[in-house]
């Protein structure tokens, strides 16, 4: 068997990624994985919530149904997106029932509101790639047979969220 790390960086452009050709050395760690790259990926949309379902399921949100039906401009508790349907198969689905370990730690709660519930274990704290990295290493560590989505949020600082915003989707405050 093999593990399977995904590592997600929100908001991260290709073409700033110094592996893909970005003249400064601005990804280091992310260039010394011995890892594939995809530098022809599109986001199946234009922010987080439909694009993690999307990227775990293969499926366009229409196909997944984690989108909103009305103007996504309006999010709120009231009119918040719908998950995925249960009967389409992620990722995390297909390799927990194969006996992997599952576990999502997420800088971004969006990604965690979007598909947290397909993973056993799930670790959501707006922090520092550093302490997010550290903390997958960490799950990784005490596991034989694993997969690990890490989504980290670094090009999103610093992130100004309304204190209404921040109740309603229990956002934690950063330093």
């Amino acid at each position: 068997h093999r593990n399977v790390l995904v590592v997600v960086v929100d908001c991260l452009r290709a073409d700033h990624v110094s592996g893909l050709g970005h003249d400064r050395a601005t990804t280091p760690t992310l260039d010394g994985l011995d890892a594939g790259a995809f530098s022809n990926a599109k986001a199946a949309s234009t922010w987080t919530f439909p694009s993690v379902s999307s990227l775990l399921s293969g499926r366009y949100p229409h196909q997944h149904g984690a989108r909103f039906d009305s103007d996504p401009r309006n999010l709120s508790a009231e009119q918040f997106p719908q998950r995925m349907r249960h009967d389409v198969a992620t990722v995390p689905d297909l390799l927990g029932a194969a006996g992997y370990d599952t576990g999502m730690l997420t800088a971004i709660p969006m990604a965690e509101k979007a598909v947290g519930d397909r993973f056993e274990d799930v670790s959501v704290r707006y922090t520092p790639a550093t302490e997010r990295v550290a903390a997958a290493r960490e799950w990784i560590a005490d596991r034989d047979r694993w997969f690990c989505y890490l989504h980290l949020g670094d090009p999103h600082v610093p992130l100004d969220i309304p204190d209404d915003h921040r109740k309603t989707f229990d956002v934690p405050e950063i330093d």
